[in-house]
């Protein structure tokens, strides 16, 4: 996903908690109405005119206190600088407290902290068909075709919007519309609280962003780049390329913990990239123009159509480019050849790594060549059988200091601890690389490091002890090293020597070297 889309969250957070505070400070302090010379909505030219701004609205004449075309209500800081202005093509004064106004537009001039700081917005502007202010409460009225553009290109659209001095809260019930370049955000029930500084979408909030990048797991293999001609910065241009964020509850804003929270039945898709969860958590760095990280939590499952995760949190931290699944006692990750287990696991989106930091298990499972089949096997054979057709065999795989896979390499290498199992063998060390072929089975392993190999076989256990064994697994073929001597009991039978291999599936083991046995 882009960050710059999420920027635009905190830009927007800024500028409506500004807006709201600016309009507060209107309301209560401005200082004198006045015609303006040059009225910036539409210039009064006739008496026609006139006569179709007054005919706009519905008034007894009996309680105008007075009419003005061309509205100029301005708002001064301490400095005496004008921040904001209130117009107006035409306003009445109705009984000495109400402003109703045609075509109102609001705009504040500088709304950041300093000139110099570029990021924070610098010019709002608010128009509306209608408005009302009320001059004794201090609370004001915008509806019909309600308009917020800031000046990064940001859009609000609303179908009203209240001013609730006592509160300090902007609200509608209404529906609501956000959009900016690559972006769009729809809801209902929008409310901006001054003295909390939140910024709600109370109901269905759904965020959709432009998007070109992955969200899940780690890079893509072979991805195409875009042709800069057919990129596109238009939300909704190419449904399939965007990523969307819905919950059925609220979104909020809190611009003192600098985060945005989705509450409940959360669901983040892009193409077939999908992560469900209960709250998902944005955390913005000062100022909220970078994100620090993201936290999917509660009953978290995300999916790319090929791998899948579940787990209690999903984290992404953006600086480091790493996503982290965590759960207790374990979270899981798993696709159509292996299930990885652990309380974490972390992904590595920029090196296409998985590390599993804690103890854990892997299951997979190897393709081997099927036993030879007697003489009379063969004859009561279907006429279809082949001595090249595989079995499939799981192969369970625990560990207890830490995993790390490759995805470039296809290989997994485990610490501490190790214990691999599959059918009545198990085997024992201290370190484990197992490597996968390109359709996910397992190709081979390497352990090191006290190696101790169990086979129970029909009648008896065979026991091998080494520095070092291989096992190719659609041959079903081991090979077992020591230095300066492997061992291996069957049985009766005692054999060492430096180099032991045995096949599975012929019985057969062959000693190489100066060997000794009984």
């Amino acid at each position: 996903m882009r960050i710059r889309s999420y920027i635009f969250l905190g830009i927007i957070v800024i500028c409506l908690l500004l807006l709201g505070l600016s309009l507060s400070g209107s309301l209560e302090t401005t200082s004198y109405v006045k015609r303006e010379e040059q009225p910036m909505v539409k210039q009064i030219i006739d008496e026609s005119a006139k006569r179709e701004q007054k005919s706009s609205l519905d008034y007894d004449t009996k309680d105008v206190s007075q009419e003005v075309f061309g509205l100029y209500l301005p708002n001064y800081d301490e400095s005496g600088r004008e921040v904001s202005v209130i117009r107006g093509a035409y306003t009445i004064f109705l009984q000495n407290r109400i402003y109703r106004i045609t075509n109102p537009e609001i705009e504040f001039a500088s709304l950041g902290e300093g000139d110099e700081d570029k990021n924070s917005p610098k010019n709002i502007i608010i128009t509306s068909d209608f408005g009302e202010i009320n001059k004794v409460t201090k609370e004001g009225f915008l509806y019909e075709n309600v308009v917020t553009r800031l000046e990064n290109g940001v859009q609000i659209f609303t179908d009203d919007l209240k001013y609730l001095n006592d509160e300090k809260t902007i609200y509608t019930n209404g529906f609501v519309t956000v959009k900016g370049e690559g972006m769009k955000i729809t809801g209902s029930g929008f409310e901006v609280r001054m003295l909390d500084s939140k910024v709600r979408i109370k109901h269905d909030p759904e965020m959709e962003i432009n998007s070109t990048g992955d969200i899940l797991f780690s890079k893509s293999k072979n991805k195409t780049p875009r042709p800069e001609s057919s990129k596109d910065t238009t939300v909704g241009s190419n449904i399939s390329e965007n990523l969307f964020i819905r919950s059925t509850d609220e979104l909020v804003f809190e611009y003192k913990d600098q985060l945005a929270t989705f509450y409940d039945n959360v669901r983040i898709s892009k193409g077939k990239s999908t992560i469900f969860c209960d709250k998902l958590s944005i955390f913005f760095a000062s100022g909220m123009h970078d994100v620090e990280r993201l936290i999917a939590s509660g009953n978290v499952l995300a999916s790319d159509g090929e791998k899948t995760a579940k787990g209690e949190s999903l984290s992404w931290f953006s600086a480091e480019q790493v996503a982290i699944l965590e759960d207790d006692p374990f979270a899981e990750f798993f696709n159509n050849s292996l299930t990885i287990s652990g309380a974490r696991i972390k992904f590595f989106k920029e090196q296409g790594k998985m590390e599993v930091p804690v103890p854990g298990q892997l299951v997979t499972i190897a393709k081997k060549k099927k036993k030879q089949r007697s003489e009379q096997e063969e004859s009561d054979a279907s006429p279809t059988f082949s001595s090249q057709e595989l079995d499939m065999q799981n192969i369970t795989i625990t560990w207890k200091g830490q995993m790390l896979f490759n995805q470039e390499t296809n290989q997994a290498v485990f610490e501490k601890e190790v214990v691999v199992n599959k059918e009545d063998t198990q085997l024992y060390c201290d370190k484990l690389v197992i490597t996968h072929n390109e359709e996910g089975a397992l190709k081979n392993l390497v352990a090191t490091h006290n190696v101790h190999l169990i086979e129970k076989q029909e009648d008896s256990q065979r026991e091998a002890k080494g520095d070092k064994v291989i096992w190719t697994a659609q041959e079903n073929y081991t090979e077992l090293y020591g230095s300066p001597m492997a061992s291996v009991m069957d049985g009766e039978k005692d054999l060492s020597a430096p180099k032991i291999s045995f096949s599975q599936n012929d019985q057969k083991m062959l000693a190489e070297g100066k060997e000794k046995g009984s």
